[in-house]
């Protein structure tokens, strides 16, 4: 039995990939060429396309692309999601503050206001 086309795993990976992140073939073409990509529309859809259908293997730097964009929406999900702190709300800057015994000596006795 011959071993299965490495094309063929890649493309289901990267189907797989795509789907999980929401993203289609035209989505995933106006992503990169928004951010760059010096090619056609078209020409960047087209090897998306090839790729996903298994006739060419998914590049490195696809699945790099695809690696960091998992990464940004994760990290995006976990800023929203309320996983910081159960308030999300910066403090106030007077909260901040030191307390006196805590102050450098150049500090202590000092009103914050006059830094």
């Amino acid at each position: 039995m011959p071993d299965p086309d490495p094309s063929q795993d890649g493309a289901a990976w990267f189907r797989a990939e795509l789907a999980s992140l929401g993203e289609t073939h035209g989505s995933l073409a106006r992503l990169m060429k928004r951010c760059g990509d010096d090619r056609t529309p078209r020409n960047i859809l087209r090897s998306i396309q090839r790729m996903g259908a298994g006739d060419v293997r998914v590049s490195g730097e696809m699945r790099v692309l695809l690696h960091v964009l998992a990464q940004a929406r994760r990290r995006n999900a976990e800023e929203w999601s309320g996983r910081r702190g159960s308030n999300s709300r910066h403090s106030d800057w007077k909260s901040d503050a030191l307390p006196a015994e805590l102050r450098p000596p150049t500090m202590q006795g000092q009103d914050a206001t006059r830094r």
